[in-house]
């Protein structure tokens, strides 16, 4: 199950990256993703 929730969770992040990139750039998801994986961990 832990697995299964880092592929999800994997899958998320790849999403959010194509939706920043197209959308308003990397830099503000760079952020903010970092500071996720941060929290996480």
């Amino acid at each position: 199950m832990f697995i299964l929730g880092e592929v999800l969770a994997g899958g998320v992040g790849v999403l959010g990256l194509v939706v920043a990139l197209l959308g308003c750039g990397a830099e503000p998801y760079v952020y903010v993703c970092s500071s996720w994986m941060h929290r996480s961990v």
